[in-house]
């Protein structure tokens, strides 16, 4: 069988497959619920082997794109359909594949057949599209078409099958908000580039060799971070999303805080590409808002009685360091300095994404199982798990110890990258002030520790002693995150290795 067709098109069916998925679902979930549950994993595992399958014949060696797929739609203005992916696209197409074959399986126990739930994966499966679309996409205003997608799917994920339906609304209005408008600065900030382009076009490979000016890149950089600080999200552009990781279910929360907030640190990682200059024309803002999101994350997690409050402020901690690592690297490459550190603080960040997504997984779907097992976020509630649900207390405390960054587990060997990279080069520019940073860390480990203590090592409450533990098939998905974790701790190469020809071609060729 010739194979050829299906690598030509590969970028286009990882798109199609969800869709075609969705249609089914929808014309038999009238007649059968337990079939609809069934399509909607089908085509999620179909996409991951799929995934699973183009990594394995990735070209290592090739810093180029690669599965381009190409098709004209408005070419006199610089706007196709151009799909690819490089080793920092495949690293994100991986994690896709795994959150969301993950969180649809983990979905069978998180939403009740009688909220709809063919229909809630009608709409899953619609947002896993706008997310594959971002992370392939390789001109600007399909970028942007994919990156608008998800924004009402992921409002009706929240807002229609959160738990408390009045505040879920809430919640996802003003996600819905807040993404929105960031959105709206960073598609001008798109047209801009067109505009200022020597070539006029969308193109974003084209973009990265056509040699915008220097001031033209600041400008267009500072429309385009404010989409990006909103999605990440960065402080103090932030405040949504405790309150739609709260309100969310579970499994959205995973798809939130895995895939929806990588959006924001991929689109990040493209600008360094493209526009260098704009980290570094307004260093002095963009590097303190790094330092002080990941600081000020912390300790609000430290204070939080909620205990998917805590893990959602553990996010946005988490995602600083992404940002922090990527403005390290472009002052580096714009000033000629810490060229050995580069590779460090890049593939660290974008690794640190990786790890993030699916280290946090689990912690959110532990969340879910606080409330559906024994009806409480609230950790004050929550004493005694170790003694009334021994198998709940494990997962939560292999999350906790993954979260924040035991050595030997995935979160760990994102970390020490992004630190050792980032924090070289800022010390060989005396830019000892950074150190700071390292705080964060110090509070998140804290604050899991005592998390522990009171969830797991207190005595029983009164509703814990009511509670019913996992059953072992219900542990199976969060098991399967358990594993990934070990992993990619272990083995972090199996993940970095994709990237480190993409970025020597993308920000070390000059030297």
């Amino acid at each position: 069988m010739n194979l050829d067709w299906l690598w030509n098109n590969a970028m286009l069916i990882v798109l199609i497959v969800p869709i075609i998925g969705a249609f089914l679902i929808a014309a038999v979930m009238k007649w059968s619920k337990k079939i609809a549950d069934y399509i909607a994993i089908g085509a999620t595992l179909v996409n991951l082997l799929i995934i699973i399958a183009m990594a394995l014949r990735f070209d290592f060696n090739s810093g180029s794109f690669q599965y381009e797929w190409y098709a004209p739609w408005l070419p006199n203005l610089g706007i196709n359909f151009h799909f690819g992916v490089d080793g920092i696209g495949m690293v994100l197409l991986i994690l896709t594949g795994i959150i969301c074959f993950l969180a649809a399986w983990s979905s069978l126990y998180h939403i009740p057949e009688d909220k709809n739930r063919p229909l809630y994966f009608i709409v899953y499966l619609l947002f896993s599209v706008g997310i594959l679309g971002t992370f392939i996409s390789l001109n600007l205003i399909i970028f942007y078409l994919f990156w608008e997608l998800v924004l009402p799917t992921m409002m009706l994920l929240i807002g229609w099958w959160g738990p408390h339906p009045e505040k879920a609304r809430h919640a996802a209005i003003k996600f819905f908000i807040f993404t929105f408008v960031g959105s709206i600065f960073m598609l001008l900030g798109f047209i801009y580039l067109y505009m200022m382009s020597p070539i006029h076009t969308f193109e974003m490979i084209e973009l990265a060799q056509s040699g915008i000016p220097t001031h033209a890149q600041v400008f267009a950089f500072g429309l385009i971070f404010i989409g990006l600080a909103v999605k990440l999200p960065l402080f103090p552009l932030h405040t949504w999303l405790p309150d739609a990781h709260v309100e969310a279910p579970a499994p959205v929360s995973v798809l939130l805080a895995g895939l929806l907030l990588k959006m924001g640190g991929y689109g990040f990682v493209r600008m360094a590409w493209i526009i260098p200059h704009g980290f570094t024309g307004l260093l002095w803002i963009y590097l303190p808002i790094a330092v002080i999101s990941g600081v000020y994350a912390a300790i609000v997690a430290m204070g939080q009685d909620n205990f998917k409050r805590l893990v959602a402020y553990t996010s946005i901690n988490h995602m600083s360091y992404v940002f922090f690592g990527i403005v390290a690297a472009t002052y580096a490459i714009i000033n000629g300095i810490g060229h050995d550190y580069i590779q460090f603080a890049i593939i660290g960040s974008v690794f640190e994404m990786f790890a993030h997504g699916v280290a946090i997984g689990l912690m959110f779907l532990m969340a879910g199982v606080l409330l559906n097992h024994i009806g409480t976020y609230h950790i004050s509630e929550l004493g005694g798990l170790g003694k009334a649900t021994p198998r709940i207390a494990v997962l939560i405390i292999f999350g906790s110890l993954a979260v924040f960054g035991l050595p030997g587990l995935i979160v760990f060997a994102a970390e020490v990258q992004v630190f050792i990279g980032a924090l070289s080069i800022f010390i060989s520019a005396n830019m000892l002030w950074t150190l700071v940073i390292l705080l964060a860390p110090c509070i998140i480990v804290g604050t899991y520790l005592w998390a522990i203590r009171r969830l797991i090592m207190s005595e029983e409450t009164p509703i814990v002693k009511e509670a019913k533990d996992l059953s072992i098939r219900e542990t199976m998905p969060y098991i399967a995150f358990s594993l990934l974790i070990i992993l990619f701790g272990i083995l972090p190469g199996i993940i970095t290795s994709y990237m480190t020809t993409t970025v020597v071609n993308q920000f070390l060729r000059s030297w």
